[in-house]
């Protein structure tokens, strides 16, 4: 998580940046930081579809099932490749065929 904080001032509005900066902070245990950054990723342009596949394992994490449900549920929509690593979790996590 220390890295991510040092990082953070130097990045641009690159929603992929975000999204890797993101998953820095959850895997260092800084949650809240990490949905922070998600949400700006999300609120971006050209967001990569599994920014919200990601989110929905910190909510997940969380305990906050219906958030990580929707968020999944995005991604899902979002992901073009129907063949993917992301595409076969999120059928996993969302109990589909």
């Amino acid at each position: 998580a220390r890295a991510a904080v040092v990082i953070e001032p130097h990045l641009d509005e690159s929603p992929g940046l975000w999204r890797d900066l993101a998953i820095l902070h959850a895997r260092g245990g800084a949650l809240s930081d990490a949905e922070r950054c998600f949400q700006v990723a999300i609120d971006g342009k050209r967001t990569p579809s599994d920014t919200w596949f990601h989110l929905g394992e910190l909510l997940n994490s969380k305990g906050d099932v219906a958030g990580a449900k929707l968020a999944w549920e995005t991604s899902q929509k979002k992901t073009r490749s129907k063949k993917s690593r992301v595409a076969h979790l999120l059928k996993i996590r969302l109990g589909s065929d």
